[in-house]
């Protein structure tokens, strides 16, 4: 598996800026978009003396001790760095959050705003943890067995590379529907909504989730993901030996269903 790399970065009060997870050699190779004086905390995975010394160099740019790798013309631009993209990210959030509010008459309308308007995605718990990402969840949330929708940043090749913004997590209850809407920020819970749940309750049951069974490993859900997302992708493509033994098992709606021989 590749080795990944969390960033995160806090501004004077502690305050979350950005976090992501990203694959750690790519990054390396990269260097980071800006130099970056304030909080910061880097969760390395360093296997060999090689990327002891990538994560050293890394370092010592994004402190700014270094000089920051040059750009090809067709790469980043200059002036999207840390503070510009959070603080653009954050007005992101703080919008979404007020039209939202306006205009959710129920639950229906609320999700298609989400994933219509804002490209938001359906999580499940369990897709969470595979993806590294870490909201602080209630107890009382968990049990009662809510999954978020969180805006699609990038959509990878491979579901591990997929990009997702955890600063803005919206809960809601798609087995059991419940009138009440978790929000959370920063990670942490903010607030509740009382949003009614339409009439009619089509709209949770067609919400596009892969479900895995209990006895299926992280690592056989990530290489399923992946293989699904092939097949969607190209039609000529072959199901794996693989695909095809857990096929039968996994729980697959019709808008992630291959046809695919």
């Amino acid at each position: 598996m590749k080795s990944k790399t969390r960033i995160q970065l806090f501004d004077k009060e502690g305050k979350p800026l950005s976090d992501r997870l990203v694959d750690q050699y790519t990054e390396f190779n990269t260097g980071p978009k800006e130099a970056y004086d304030g909080q910061i905390r880097i969760e390395f995975n360093l296997q060999n003396q090689d990327e002891v010394s990538g994560a050293i160099t890394y370092l010592e740019q994004l402190v700014g001790k270094s000089p920051l790798k040059e750009l090809s013309k067709r790469g980043r631009k200059p002036n999207s760095g840390y503070v510009n993209n959070t603080t653009a990210m954050e007005d992101a959030r703080v919008k979404i959050l007020e039209e939202l509010k306006s205009k959710s008459t129920d639950q229906e309308k609320m999700i298609e705003f989400l994933r219509n308007d804002c490209n938001f995605a359906l999580l499940t718990e369990e897709h969470m943890e595979e993806m590294g990402i870490n909201l602080n969840l209630k107890k009382i949330h968990k049990a009662k067995g809510y999954m978020f929708y969180m805006r699609l940043l990038k959509l990878a090749k491979d579901p591990r590379n997929d990009k997702f913004d955890p600063m803005l997590a919206i809960g809601v209850k798609i087995l059991e529907p419940s009138d009440k809407v978790l929000i959370y920020k920063d990670r942490e819970f903010n607030t509740k909504l009382k949003i009614p749940i339409p009439p009619k309750k089509f709209i949770f049951k067609r919400q596009a989730i892969l479900k895995f069974p209990k006895f299926m490993s992280e690592e056989e859900r990530l290489k399923f993901r992946k293989e699904n997302r092939e097949l969607l992708a190209n039609p000529d493509k072959t199901k794996s030996k693989f695909y095809n033994r857990w096929e039968p098992d996994c729980q697959i709606p019709k808008e992630l269903l291959a046809t695919n021989n």
